[in-house]
């Protein structure tokens, strides 16, 4: 169990410790090899990391939405495909830690609060790592063109299709599959059917396909998984419901899209901190010699600056946002902009950087070359930066049925 002392700052103490001890040490291993870093897992599990979003009552951290986009950010800096994997179980976890009952009858309270615990004793006690298993070959996070479905049967249900990019694909105990009713005689899909399930990676019927070998984020594992007639009992389905999949992720797109954020900003920050080091090291500060010294060199680092701010303040007011109300439009407005200046931001940042350190930065011993690869990734990410500019012009517009996925 946790140590006694459980606060976010103590938290984000031990998060700084392990992202200077270990996931530097490991990312640039992962990066190069194309491994997952299971090192990085096994140091966050050790400290109950893992339970970050848990309640304290249920053995958890008990981290807000804020709080834990500023511990997000940390681990970024250090390994961005770590903080990247570490995001997806918590987006699982998350969802289900801020999930609303009070309005629910009493009898299906009762059913989802039996679920609910039993989630947080596999992730507190018997330390179990969640993967979601949403994108699909050819559609992506478009959740309106599911082809996985699911078949509900005399003693449980069926589950049939395959999925893209998911992180963790080999390591996770746990995937939350994403699956739409499958039709009968023809008749059209219907979106309000979309459910998720949770499967656990050893069910017979699942495959992985280790198909990762990309240009950045390559520490995740993100491979193909296949779902092939997969036999689920009926407590598979998430939080006890079928049909609520679409629905969740339009009233609180800060999981599925908002999550990102704090990966995304960390990278950002670890460009910055990496070129201003660099700038530094080659200057003489007594007799104010070198690269410090130049105007032109001031003036990037003060172009980059600004960027890197404007992202962070872009994220912060998104979780601030998130903590008052988050089905609100504008926290929904603040989520998508702040999703968007990431993934726009994060390679412009990177290229700057290189000009400014100049060309011996290009070389593979230094990060950059790292954090160029990853920041080029942001914007493919759901809700890719498309999908972004179209639920904010939409409400801007004022139009009332919005669905970008």
């Amino acid at each position: 169990m946790i140590k006694p002392q459980i606060s976010f700052e103590k938290a984000y103490e031990i998060i700084d410790e392990i992202s200077k001890s270990t996931l530097e040490i490991y990312a640039e291993k992962c990066d190069r090899e194309n491994k997952f870093p299971k090192e990085n897992f096994d140091v966050i599990k050790s400290y109950q990391l893992q339970a970050l979003l848990i309640p304290k009552e249920y053995g958890g951290w008990g981290l807000n939405f804020f709080q834990y986009q500023k511990c997000l950010a940390r681990l970024a800096q250090s390994c961005a495909s770590t903080a990247s994997a570490f995001n997806m179980h918590n987006i699982v976890i998350g969802s289900v830690a801020d999930y609303k009952l009070d309005k629910l009858p009493v009898e299906v309270r009762e059913r989802i609060e039996r679920q609910i615990k039993h989630l947080f004793k596999l992730v507190v006690e018997d330390k179990k790592i969640f993967a979601a298993a949403t994108t699909e070959p050819g559609i992506g996070a478009r959740f309106s063109q599911v082809k996985t479905y699911f078949q509900k049967t005399d003693d449980g249900y069926i589950l049939h299709g395959k999925k893209s990019f998911v992180t963790m694909a080999s390591y996770a105990d746990y995937y939350l599959v994403l699956a739409n009713k499958k039709p009968v005689n023809n008749e059209p899909v219907n979106v309000h059917s979309l459910s998720y399930f949770l499967v656990p990676k050893n069910a017979i019927g699942v495959k992985i396909n280790e198909t990762w070998d990309v240009l950045g984020m390559r520490g995740t594992g993100s491979h193909e998984v296949i779902f092939d007639q997969v036999k689920l009992p009926f407590e598979a389905v998430f939080m006890g419901r079928e049909g609520f999949a679409l629905s969740k992720v339009m009233r609180e797109p800060h999981w599925i899209t908002g999550g990102y954020l704090g990966v995304y900003l960390g990278i950002m920050e670890a460009i910055f901190n990496f070129t201003k080091n660099y700038i530094c090291t080659r200057s003489d500060y007594e007799s104010k010699t070198g690269l410090a010294f130049k105007p032109l060199i001031q003036a990037r680092i003060g172009d980059m600056y600004m960027l890197m701010n404007n992202a962070r303040l872009n994220v912060y007011e998104a979780a601030e946002k998130v903590m008052r109300d988050p089905a609100d439009i504008t926290t929904h407005q603040a989520v998508y902009a702040a999703k968007y200046v990431l993934g726009e931001t994060m390679p412009c940042l990177a290229h700057m950087a290189l000009r400014t350190c100049g060309g011996s930065s290009i070389s593979k011993s230094f990060a950059l070359e790292r954090y160029l690869r990853d920041a080029s990734c942001g914007g493919l990410m759901p809700a890719v930066s498309d999908m972004c500019q179209t639920f904010l012009g939409q409400s801007v517009l004022a139009i009332t049925d919005i669905n970008i996925w």
